[in-house]
Protein backbone atom coordinates (compact mmCIF):
# COMPACT_ATOMS: atom_id res chain seq x y z
CA UNK A 1 0.00 0.00 0.00
CA UNK A 2 0.92 3.43 -0.57
CA UNK A 3 -0.55 6.80 0.08
CA UNK A 4 -0.53 9.70 -2.08
CA UNK A 5 0.74 13.03 -1.08
CA UNK A 6 1.73 15.75 -3.58
CA UNK A 7 0.59 14.81 -7.41
CA UNK A 8 1.66 18.23 -9.23
CA UNK A 9 6.06 16.67 -9.28
CA UNK A 10 7.42 15.03 -11.85
CA UNK A 11 8.63 12.43 -9.35
CA UNK A 12 5.54 11.54 -8.59
CA UNK A 13 4.02 11.65 -11.97
CA UNK A 14 6.46 8.91 -12.72
CA UNK A 15 5.72 6.48 -10.22
CA UNK A 16 2.19 6.71 -10.45
CA UNK A 17 2.46 6.36 -14.01
CA UNK A 18 4.37 2.95 -13.17
CA UNK A 19 1.45 1.23 -11.38
CA UNK A 20 -0.10 0.08 -14.39
CA UNK A 21 3.08 -2.27 -15.06
CA UNK A 22 4.69 -5.30 -13.27
CA UNK A 23 5.93 -5.41 -10.47
CA UNK A 24 2.35 -4.20 -9.31
CA UNK A 25 -0.52 -6.48 -8.77
CA UNK A 26 -4.38 -6.32 -8.62
CA UNK A 27 -3.95 -6.84 -4.89
CA UNK A 28 -1.47 -3.59 -4.62
CA UNK A 29 -3.44 -0.37 -3.57
CA UNK A 30 -2.42 3.26 -3.94
CA UNK A 31 -4.51 5.23 -1.12
CA UNK A 32 -5.83 8.27 -2.45
CA UNK A 33 -6.46 11.11 0.23
CA UNK A 34 -9.10 12.56 -1.86
CA UNK A 35 -11.44 11.72 -4.87
CA UNK A 36 -9.59 14.83 -6.74
CA UNK A 37 -6.38 12.40 -6.01
CA UNK A 38 -7.86 9.15 -7.15
CA UNK A 39 -9.28 10.89 -10.59
CA UNK A 40 -5.97 12.69 -10.70
CA UNK A 41 -4.44 8.81 -10.91
CA UNK A 42 -7.44 7.10 -12.80
CA UNK A 43 -6.74 9.51 -15.90
CA UNK A 44 -2.91 9.61 -15.78
CA UNK A 45 -3.14 5.78 -15.92
CA UNK A 46 -5.68 5.58 -18.69
CA UNK A 47 -3.23 8.41 -20.75
CA UNK A 48 -0.44 6.05 -19.88
CA UNK A 49 -2.33 2.97 -20.83
CA UNK A 50 -3.06 4.76 -24.70
CA UNK A 51 0.66 5.75 -24.89
CA UNK A 52 1.86 1.82 -24.40
CA UNK A 53 -1.00 0.52 -26.69
CA UNK A 54 -0.20 3.52 -29.47
CA UNK A 55 3.35 3.00 -28.68
CA UNK A 56 4.25 -1.00 -28.49
CA UNK A 57 1.01 -2.53 -28.87
CA UNK A 58 0.27 -3.57 -25.48
CA UNK A 59 -3.04 -4.96 -24.45
CA UNK A 60 -2.60 -6.04 -21.01
CA UNK A 61 -1.81 -3.61 -18.10
CA UNK A 62 -2.38 -3.90 -14.00
CA UNK A 63 -5.71 -2.12 -12.66
CA UNK A 64 -3.95 -1.82 -8.65
CA UNK A 65 -6.77 -0.74 -6.24
CA UNK A 66 -7.41 3.03 -5.58
CA UNK A 67 -9.49 3.31 -2.49
CA UNK A 68 -10.46 7.04 -1.39
CA UNK A 69 -8.73 7.22 2.52
CA UNK A 70 -8.53 10.48 3.86
CA UNK A 71 -5.86 11.84 5.76
CA UNK A 72 -6.65 12.00 9.50
CA UNK A 73 -6.12 14.38 12.68
CA UNK A 74 -6.50 13.62 16.55
CA UNK A 75 -9.66 15.62 17.10
CA UNK A 76 -9.40 15.87 20.27
CA UNK A 77 -6.20 17.41 20.57
CA UNK A 78 -8.04 20.42 19.36
CA UNK A 79 -10.16 20.66 22.62
CA UNK A 80 -10.58 23.77 23.94
CA UNK A 81 -12.59 26.09 26.29
CA UNK A 82 -14.07 29.19 26.44
CA UNK A 83 -11.62 30.60 29.25
CA UNK A 84 -8.86 29.12 27.26
CA UNK A 85 -10.10 31.73 23.82
CA UNK A 86 -10.28 34.70 26.72
CA UNK A 87 -6.58 34.17 27.16
CA UNK A 88 -5.66 33.74 23.71
CA UNK A 89 -6.94 36.80 23.48
CA UNK A 90 -5.51 39.05 25.68
CA UNK A 91 -1.92 37.35 25.40
CA UNK A 92 -2.53 38.94 21.67
CA UNK A 93 -3.91 41.97 22.56
CA UNK A 94 -6.96 41.53 20.84
CA UNK A 95 -10.70 42.63 22.02
CA UNK A 96 -13.50 40.38 22.40
CA UNK A 97 -15.46 42.18 19.58
CA UNK A 98 -12.97 41.32 16.95
CA UNK A 99 -13.21 38.99 14.62
CA UNK A 100 -10.17 36.58 13.77
CA UNK A 101 -9.64 34.99 10.93
CA UNK A 102 -6.74 32.38 10.63
CA UNK A 103 -4.64 31.14 8.17
CA UNK A 104 -2.02 28.02 9.28
CA UNK A 105 -0.10 26.70 6.91
CA UNK A 106 2.87 27.03 5.27
CA UNK A 107 3.34 30.91 4.53
CA UNK A 108 4.51 30.36 0.74
CA UNK A 109 2.51 32.68 -1.66
CA UNK A 110 3.70 30.28 -4.75
CA UNK A 111 3.35 27.17 -3.60
CA UNK A 112 0.44 26.57 -1.10
CA UNK A 113 -2.29 29.77 -1.41
CA UNK A 114 -1.90 33.27 -2.28
CA UNK A 115 -3.14 35.42 0.15
CA UNK A 116 -3.90 38.24 -1.78
CA UNK A 117 -7.25 37.39 -2.48
CA UNK A 118 -8.79 36.98 1.49
CA UNK A 119 -6.48 40.29 1.75
CA UNK A 120 -8.55 41.90 -0.68
CA UNK A 121 -11.82 40.15 0.62
CA UNK A 122 -11.09 41.50 4.13
CA UNK A 123 -10.54 44.94 3.14
CA UNK A 124 -13.50 44.92 1.38
CA UNK A 125 -15.81 44.22 4.54
CA UNK A 126 -13.79 46.06 7.20
CA UNK A 127 -15.74 48.90 7.50
CA UNK A 128 -18.97 46.69 7.18
CA UNK A 129 -18.87 43.97 9.73
CA UNK A 130 -16.73 45.77 12.70
CA UNK A 131 -12.76 45.02 13.54
CA UNK A 132 -11.11 41.79 11.59
CA UNK A 133 -7.87 40.40 12.43
CA UNK A 134 -6.18 38.02 10.35
CA UNK A 135 -3.43 35.56 12.29
CA UNK A 136 -1.17 34.11 9.95
CA UNK A 137 0.44 30.82 11.88
CA UNK A 138 3.05 29.29 9.84
CA UNK A 139 7.17 29.07 8.89
CA UNK A 140 8.40 31.89 5.94
CA UNK A 141 10.75 29.68 3.75
CA UNK A 142 12.74 32.89 3.75
CA UNK A 143 13.00 36.96 4.65
CA UNK A 144 12.04 37.47 0.85
CA UNK A 145 8.52 36.08 0.80
CA UNK A 146 7.68 37.32 4.52
CA UNK A 147 8.28 41.00 3.26
CA UNK A 148 6.22 40.31 0.64
CA UNK A 149 3.53 39.82 2.89
CA UNK A 150 3.92 42.14 5.19
CA UNK A 151 3.74 44.95 1.76
CA UNK A 152 0.87 43.35 0.30
CA UNK A 153 -0.98 43.82 3.79
CA UNK A 154 -0.21 47.28 3.32
CA UNK A 155 -1.45 47.61 0.26
CA UNK A 156 -4.25 45.32 -0.02
CA UNK A 157 -5.65 45.46 3.58
CA UNK A 158 -4.48 48.78 4.98
CA UNK A 159 -7.97 48.69 7.24
CA UNK A 160 -7.30 45.13 8.67
CA UNK A 161 -4.99 44.36 11.55
CA UNK A 162 -2.60 40.95 10.78
CA UNK A 163 -0.45 39.34 13.13
CA UNK A 164 1.94 36.79 12.51
CA UNK A 165 2.60 33.64 14.97
CA UNK A 166 5.64 31.36 14.27
CA UNK A 167 4.58 27.96 13.59
CA UNK A 168 7.48 26.96 15.32
CA UNK A 169 6.69 28.06 18.52
CA UNK A 170 4.12 25.58 19.89
CA UNK A 171 2.11 27.43 22.88
CA UNK A 172 1.59 30.86 20.68
CA UNK A 173 0.50 28.40 17.58
CA UNK A 174 -1.87 26.76 19.34
CA UNK A 175 -3.31 30.41 21.12
CA UNK A 176 -3.92 31.18 17.33
CA UNK A 177 -6.27 28.54 16.94
CA UNK A 178 -8.08 29.24 20.05
CA UNK A 179 -8.21 32.93 19.58
CA UNK A 180 -9.87 32.75 16.04
CA UNK A 181 -13.16 32.66 15.20
CA UNK A 182 -13.13 31.40 11.44
CA UNK A 183 -10.28 29.85 9.90
CA UNK A 184 -9.69 30.24 6.33
CA UNK A 185 -7.62 28.28 3.43
CA UNK A 186 -7.85 29.47 -0.41
CA UNK A 187 -5.48 26.65 -1.68
CA UNK A 188 -5.15 27.65 -5.46
CA UNK A 189 -2.23 25.14 -6.41
CA UNK A 190 -1.62 22.12 -7.85
CA UNK A 191 0.74 20.55 -5.74
CA UNK A 192 -2.23 20.43 -3.20
CA UNK A 193 -3.68 17.23 -2.80
CA UNK A 194 -6.07 16.62 0.31
CA UNK A 195 -5.60 19.77 2.47
CA UNK A 196 -5.24 19.17 6.45
CA UNK A 197 -5.69 21.95 8.30
CA UNK A 198 -9.39 22.80 7.45
CA UNK A 199 -10.52 19.43 9.11
CA UNK A 200 -8.14 20.32 11.77
CA UNK A 201 -10.43 23.76 12.06
CA UNK A 202 -13.31 21.35 12.02
CA UNK A 203 -12.14 19.41 14.83
CA UNK A 204 -11.37 22.65 16.58
CA UNK A 205 -15.16 23.91 16.41
CA UNK A 206 -14.12 26.59 13.91
CA UNK A 207 -16.24 27.31 10.64
CA UNK A 208 -14.18 27.36 7.96
CA UNK A 209 -14.44 29.21 4.63
CA UNK A 210 -12.08 27.33 1.70
CA UNK A 211 -11.12 27.18 -2.00
CA UNK A 212 -13.67 24.60 -3.95
CA UNK A 213 -10.42 23.06 -4.53
CA UNK A 214 -9.01 19.35 -4.75
CA UNK A 215 -9.52 17.88 -1.03
CA UNK A 216 -11.18 20.54 0.26
CA UNK A 217 -14.28 19.34 -2.04
CA UNK A 218 -14.62 16.43 0.14
CA UNK A 219 -13.93 17.35 3.85
CA UNK A 220 -15.82 21.03 3.99
CA UNK A 221 -19.70 20.75 3.56
CA UNK A 222 -20.98 24.09 1.70
CA UNK A 223 -23.20 25.63 3.63
CA UNK A 224 -23.11 23.53 6.48
CA UNK A 225 -19.62 23.52 7.96
CA UNK A 226 -18.66 27.03 6.23
CA UNK A 227 -18.16 28.08 2.84
CA UNK A 228 -16.37 26.44 -0.25
CA UNK A 229 -16.05 29.42 -2.61
CA UNK A 230 -15.96 28.91 -6.09
CA UNK A 231 -12.41 28.56 -7.99
CA UNK A 232 -11.57 28.50 -12.17
CA UNK A 233 -8.99 27.70 -14.13
CA UNK A 234 -8.05 28.35 -18.34
CA UNK A 235 -8.74 25.62 -20.34
CA UNK A 236 -6.79 22.61 -21.12
CA UNK A 237 -3.94 23.67 -23.84
CA UNK A 238 -3.07 27.21 -22.15
CA UNK A 239 -0.19 25.24 -19.52
CA UNK A 240 1.25 22.79 -22.01
CA UNK A 241 4.37 25.62 -22.22
CA UNK A 242 4.67 25.77 -18.47
CA UNK A 243 4.86 21.64 -18.20
CA UNK A 244 7.49 21.86 -20.66
CA UNK A 245 9.68 24.53 -19.28
CA UNK A 246 9.72 22.19 -16.24
CA UNK A 247 10.10 18.96 -17.97
CA UNK A 248 13.25 20.87 -19.80
CA UNK A 249 14.60 22.17 -16.46
CA UNK A 250 13.75 25.94 -17.70
CA UNK A 251 11.77 26.79 -14.75
CA UNK A 252 12.48 24.97 -11.33
CA UNK A 253 9.37 23.20 -9.33
CA UNK A 254 8.74 26.66 -7.59
CA UNK A 255 8.19 28.59 -10.71
CA UNK A 256 5.94 25.99 -12.17
CA UNK A 257 3.38 25.71 -9.44
CA UNK A 258 3.58 29.01 -8.40
CA UNK A 259 3.21 29.99 -12.33
CA UNK A 260 0.02 27.76 -12.91
CA UNK A 261 -1.34 29.28 -9.23
CA UNK A 262 -1.00 32.78 -11.09
CA UNK A 263 -4.09 31.78 -13.69
CA UNK A 264 -6.08 29.83 -10.97
CA UNK A 265 -9.06 32.27 -9.60
CA UNK A 266 -10.64 32.04 -6.10
CA UNK A 267 -14.24 34.24 -7.19
CA UNK A 268 -13.50 37.55 -5.59
CA UNK A 269 -17.36 37.93 -5.04
CA UNK A 270 -18.22 34.76 -3.57
CA UNK A 271 -15.00 35.10 -1.17
CA UNK A 272 -15.93 38.39 0.39
CA UNK A 273 -19.96 37.10 0.68
CA UNK A 274 -18.52 34.20 2.65
CA UNK A 275 -16.04 36.36 4.39
CA UNK A 276 -18.95 38.77 5.43
CA UNK A 277 -21.63 36.35 6.51
CA UNK A 278 -19.44 35.14 8.96
CA UNK A 279 -18.28 38.36 10.43
CA UNK A 280 -21.29 39.46 10.92
CA UNK A 281 -22.97 36.34 11.98
CA UNK A 282 -22.04 34.95 15.59
CA UNK A 283 -24.56 32.32 15.86
CA UNK A 284 -23.66 31.07 12.25
CA UNK A 285 -20.07 30.74 13.23
CA UNK A 286 -20.96 28.79 16.20
CA UNK A 287 -23.81 26.67 14.62
CA UNK A 288 -20.84 25.86 11.45
CA UNK A 289 -18.08 25.35 14.08
CA UNK A 290 -20.45 22.80 15.98
CA UNK A 291 -21.69 20.63 12.46
CA UNK A 292 -17.98 20.49 11.42
CA UNK A 293 -16.85 19.50 14.81
CA UNK A 294 -18.86 16.62 14.95
CA UNK A 295 -18.06 15.95 11.31
CA UNK A 296 -14.31 15.81 12.37
CA UNK A 297 -15.15 13.51 15.02
CA UNK A 298 -17.36 10.79 12.70
CA UNK A 299 -14.97 10.99 9.89
CA UNK A 300 -11.67 11.95 10.28
CA UNK A 301 -10.30 10.66 13.71
CA UNK A 302 -7.43 8.78 14.08
CA UNK A 303 -9.11 5.62 14.98
CA UNK A 304 -11.80 5.66 12.53
CA UNK A 305 -9.12 6.40 9.91
CA UNK A 306 -6.98 3.41 10.99
CA UNK A 307 -10.37 1.09 11.26
CA UNK A 308 -9.99 1.81 7.22
CA UNK A 309 -6.84 0.82 6.62
CA UNK A 310 -7.40 -2.11 8.61
CA UNK A 311 -10.21 -3.36 6.11
CA UNK A 312 -8.60 -2.61 3.21
CA UNK A 313 -5.36 -4.74 4.45
CA UNK A 314 -8.06 -7.44 5.11
CA UNK A 315 -9.21 -7.07 1.52
CA UNK A 316 -5.97 -6.50 -0.42
CA UNK A 317 -5.16 -10.02 1.13
CA UNK A 318 -8.55 -11.73 -0.19
CA UNK A 319 -7.87 -10.26 -3.67
CA UNK A 320 -4.14 -12.07 -3.36
CA UNK A 321 -5.40 -15.08 -2.16
CA UNK A 322 -8.02 -15.88 -4.91
CA UNK A 323 -5.26 -15.23 -7.07
CA UNK A 324 -3.22 -17.75 -6.20
CA UNK A 325 -0.58 -18.82 -8.69
CA UNK A 326 -0.47 -15.74 -10.82
CA UNK A 327 1.64 -13.81 -8.88
CA UNK A 328 5.31 -12.65 -10.78
CA UNK A 329 6.18 -11.81 -6.42
CA UNK A 330 8.13 -15.50 -6.31
CA UNK A 331 9.58 -14.68 -9.57
CA UNK A 332 13.61 -14.10 -10.43
CA UNK A 333 12.25 -11.58 -12.53
CA UNK A 334 9.27 -10.02 -10.26
CA UNK A 335 10.49 -6.95 -11.37
CA UNK A 336 13.46 -6.88 -14.09
CA UNK A 337 14.98 -2.92 -13.77
CA UNK A 338 15.95 -4.16 -9.87
CA UNK A 339 16.38 -7.71 -10.71
CA UNK A 340 18.62 -9.92 -8.02
CA UNK A 341 22.40 -9.26 -8.67
CA UNK A 342 23.34 -12.68 -8.33
CA UNK A 343 20.99 -13.47 -11.39
CA UNK A 344 21.75 -9.64 -13.48
CA UNK A 345 25.54 -10.58 -12.96
CA UNK A 346 26.21 -14.11 -13.69
CA UNK A 347 27.94 -13.86 -16.20
CA UNK A 348 31.05 -11.84 -14.23
CA UNK A 349 31.94 -14.18 -12.17
CA UNK A 350 34.13 -18.10 -12.74
CA UNK A 351 31.64 -20.09 -11.62
CA UNK A 352 28.38 -20.05 -9.74
CA UNK A 353 27.85 -22.26 -6.41
CA UNK A 354 25.59 -25.13 -6.81
CA UNK A 355 23.95 -27.20 -4.20
CA UNK A 356 25.93 -30.56 -4.91
CA UNK A 357 29.42 -28.97 -4.30
CA UNK A 358 31.05 -30.03 -0.77
CA UNK A 359 31.83 -27.95 1.71
CA UNK A 360 34.63 -28.73 4.14
CA UNK A 361 35.47 -26.94 7.51
CA UNK A 362 39.16 -25.62 7.39
CA UNK A 363 40.85 -26.95 10.60
CA UNK A 364 40.97 -23.62 13.56
CA UNK A 365 37.98 -22.32 11.77
CA UNK A 366 36.18 -22.13 14.65
CA UNK A 367 38.80 -20.23 17.23
CA UNK A 368 39.13 -17.44 14.33
CA UNK A 369 35.88 -17.06 14.01
CA UNK A 370 35.31 -14.57 16.90
CA UNK A 371 37.97 -12.93 15.98
CA UNK A 372 36.47 -12.28 12.22
CA UNK A 373 33.30 -11.62 13.46
CA UNK A 374 34.42 -8.23 15.82
CA UNK A 375 36.09 -7.14 12.71
CA UNK A 376 33.88 -4.02 11.09
CA UNK A 377 35.71 -5.06 7.63
CA UNK A 378 33.23 -8.18 7.63
CA UNK A 379 30.35 -7.37 9.79
CA UNK A 380 29.08 -4.41 8.62
CA UNK A 381 26.76 -6.02 6.32
CA UNK A 382 25.41 -7.83 9.21
CA UNK A 383 23.16 -5.05 10.11
CA UNK A 384 21.48 -4.43 6.89
CA UNK A 385 21.04 -8.30 5.81
CA UNK A 386 18.79 -11.37 7.43
CA UNK A 387 22.16 -13.22 7.90
CA UNK A 388 23.74 -12.50 11.30
CA UNK A 389 26.82 -13.84 13.56
CA UNK A 390 24.37 -16.12 15.33
CA UNK A 391 23.25 -18.20 11.91
CA UNK A 392 27.38 -17.76 10.72
CA UNK A 393 27.97 -19.61 13.72
CA UNK A 394 25.30 -22.02 13.50
CA UNK A 395 26.01 -23.12 9.70
CA UNK A 396 29.82 -23.28 10.66
CA UNK A 397 28.95 -25.58 13.66
CA UNK A 398 26.55 -27.38 11.84
CA UNK A 399 28.97 -28.47 9.15
CA UNK A 400 31.82 -29.51 11.41
CA UNK A 401 29.83 -32.12 12.99
CA UNK A 402 28.56 -34.02 10.17
CA UNK A 403 30.54 -37.10 10.90
CA UNK A 404 30.14 -37.46 7.28
CA UNK A 405 33.74 -37.29 6.94
CA UNK A 406 36.21 -40.21 5.43
CA UNK A 407 38.54 -42.16 7.95
CA UNK A 408 42.17 -41.20 8.61
CA UNK A 409 40.99 -37.68 10.35
CA UNK A 410 39.90 -36.04 7.37
CA UNK A 411 37.57 -32.98 7.76
CA UNK A 412 34.23 -34.00 7.49
CA UNK A 413 31.95 -32.82 4.56
CA UNK A 414 28.66 -32.65 3.52
CA UNK A 415 27.48 -31.39 0.08
CA UNK A 416 26.21 -27.30 0.76
CA UNK A 417 22.57 -28.57 0.00
CA UNK A 418 22.64 -30.65 3.01
CA UNK A 419 24.48 -28.29 4.97
CA UNK A 420 22.43 -25.56 4.89
CA UNK A 421 19.76 -27.82 6.03
CA UNK A 422 21.14 -29.33 8.14
CA UNK A 423 21.70 -26.10 9.96
CA UNK A 424 17.86 -24.65 9.24
CA UNK A 425 19.28 -22.07 6.85
CA UNK A 426 17.99 -22.93 3.41
CA UNK A 427 17.14 -19.26 2.79
CA UNK A 428 19.00 -16.83 0.56
CA UNK A 429 20.15 -15.43 3.92
CA UNK A 430 21.74 -18.46 4.76
CA UNK A 431 23.70 -18.92 1.31
CA UNK A 432 25.04 -15.63 1.90
CA UNK A 433 25.98 -16.75 5.24
CA UNK A 434 28.04 -19.59 3.68
CA UNK A 435 29.32 -17.38 1.43
CA UNK A 436 30.99 -15.71 4.25
CA UNK A 437 32.56 -18.20 5.64
CA UNK A 438 34.08 -19.35 2.47
CA UNK A 439 34.74 -15.65 1.65
CA UNK A 440 36.91 -15.85 4.53
CA UNK A 441 38.92 -19.25 4.93
CA UNK A 442 36.57 -20.71 7.18
CA UNK A 443 35.22 -23.25 5.32
CA UNK A 444 35.78 -24.68 1.68
CA UNK A 445 33.89 -25.63 -0.80
CA UNK A 446 34.59 -27.73 -3.74
CA UNK A 447 32.92 -28.43 -6.87
CA UNK A 448 32.30 -31.98 -7.84
CA UNK A 449 31.97 -32.79 -11.84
Amino acid sequence: MGVTHTLSSTGAADQIADCILPPFQAWDALICTSVAARDFVQRLHEEMREYWRAGVGATRFVDIQLPVIPLGVDARRFDGTESERVVARSAWGLPLDTTVFLFAGRLSFHAKANPAALYQALQSIANKSGPITCIEAGVFPNTAVQAGFRAAHAALAPDVSFVWVDGNDSVRYRQAWQAADVFVSLSDNIQETFGLTPVEAMAAGLPVIVADWDGYKDTVRDGIDGYRVPTIIPPAGIGSDLALRHALGLDTYDYFIGRASMATVVEPTALAAACFQLASNPALRRQMGEAGRRRALAEYDWPVILRRYENLANELNEIREAASGLSLVNSAQAWPERGDPFHRFAHYPTAVLQGHWRVTVVCGAQARLPSLLSLSMLNYAFAVDSMDAAMVERLLGSIGTSGSGSSGGAQPSRTVQAALVAAGCSTPAGVRALMWLWKFGLVDISPVT
